[in-house]
């Protein structure tokens, strides 16, 4: 058992990093339904503003802003996933009771105990079940992701993570 926690680990880093592109095409196109005093900035570019300024960093601008936001976010997604996967591997329906507990424990508890974001009931209702939502989203996708991905192993039929890496011909 202990010889597959490596792969569980890249198994749901993998699930979490893929999730969070779906995830990040919704929660933009949510921003741009709410109304304009609450279109401020998404929580990724929040909190990569707020490392910048802790690690007495110049602030990205631009591309190079949108890049950093984006590979902390994906990032951020990929460490979940990695720790759900170590958790529970693909044995259970937890992905998006898991998708909702990474909002609560970020939203309000680590991100503003580090001082990288106001905690969540400062956010007006609708950014908090935009937020809530997307979270739903990519944990589902992260449950997808993980459960096919074990199952394949367990069953030795898929020819991305087979103990041989040998392709299943009988396909």
């Amino acid at each position: 058992m202990m010889k597959t926690r490596p792969l569980h680990l890249l198994i749901g880093a993998l699930g979490g990093l893929s999730a969070t592109g779906p995830m990040t095409v919704l929660m933009e196109r949510w921003h741009r339904r709410l109304p304009p005093d609450e279109r401020h900035a998404l929580p990724p570019r929040e909190i990569t503003n707020e490392l910048e300024s802790k690690a007495g960093a110049d602030k990205s601008q631009g591309e190079g802003k949108a890049a950093t936001v984006l590979i902390n976010h994906f990032a951020y997604g990929a460490a979940a996933g990695g720790l759900y996967a170590m958790l529970v591997g693909g044995r259970s329906r937890l992905g998006i009771p898991f998708g909702i507990l990474v909002w609560l424990v970020s939203y309000f508890g680590f991100l503003p105990m580090v001082s990288l974001l106001r905690p969540a009931g400062e956010h007006s209702p609708r950014r908090n079940l935009l937020m809530f939502g997307v979270h739903v989203v990519w944990g589902a996708l992260l449950e997808m992701f993980v459960k096919e991905m074990m199952r394949e192993r367990a069953e030795g039929t898929g020819a991305l993570i087979t103990e041989t890496g040998q392709p299943d011909r009988d396909r």
